[in-house]
């Protein structure tokens, strides 16, 4: 064995070379989030915080994401806006098939015996 390895200085060395390689991976995933939501958020007329405290920029990447609770909220107006534009179309569909069942309805009323 070597000596550097019976006094520990790789051990700490190897655990924070691995801490900030996780903590990459993790800021990768959280913008790769972010990104997502922005997306959805543009799909859906969703408007993004502009406060510096929505946004967190990491040490290691050129591009900010999404705070937890600023990820949260936008979650949240975009199910809004999604359970609103269902219930349009729900609503429509509804109203459609209710006025071909009434004309389905009529003719056969009317149908010759």
């Amino acid at each position: 064995m070597s000596t550097a390895t019976e006094g520990g200085s790789e051990a700490p060395d190897l655990i924070r070379a691995q801490e900030r390689a996780l903590m990459m991976h993790e800021n990768e995933i959280d913008q790769f989030r972010s990104e997502w939501l922005v997306e959805q958020a543009y799909r859906y007329h969703v408007p993004l915080p502009t406060d510096e405290s929505a946004w967190i920029n990491p040490r290691y990447s050129t591009k900010a994401y999404l705070t937890p609770e600023a990820a949260t909220k936008v979650r949240s107006d975009i199910r809004a806006e999604q359970k609103a534009d269902w219930e349009y179309w729900a609503n429509r569909v509804t109203l459609g098939l209710g006025m071909i069942g009434s004309i389905f309805g009529v003719l056969a009323y009317f149908k010759p015996k």
